[in-house]
């Protein structure tokens, strides 16, 4: 079982991991300089009682540039 800096470790080396519990097409990356797993959106209005998603997920980091540090 890791330590606690073995598992902080871990999750500062995320590439493109899939979560089911995400929308298609967001995945979860991290790097040592990076700890904002998910940096993707996608858009959401309400009609008729519910939520719809419209348009395509965006990728935050090429749309608006790394968050600083």
């Amino acid at each position: 079982m890791p330590d606690q800096g073995g598992a902080a470790d871990a999750v500062r080396n995320l590439k493109d991991v899939k979560v089911d519990m995400l929308l298609p097409g967001v995945t979860l990356s991290t790097g040592p300089d990076d700890a904002f797993p998910i940096e993707t959106m996608q858009l959401m209005r309400f009609k008729d009682e519910r939520w719809q998603l419209f348009g395509k997920p965006v990728d935050t980091r090429k749309e608006f540039g790394s968050p600083a540090n």
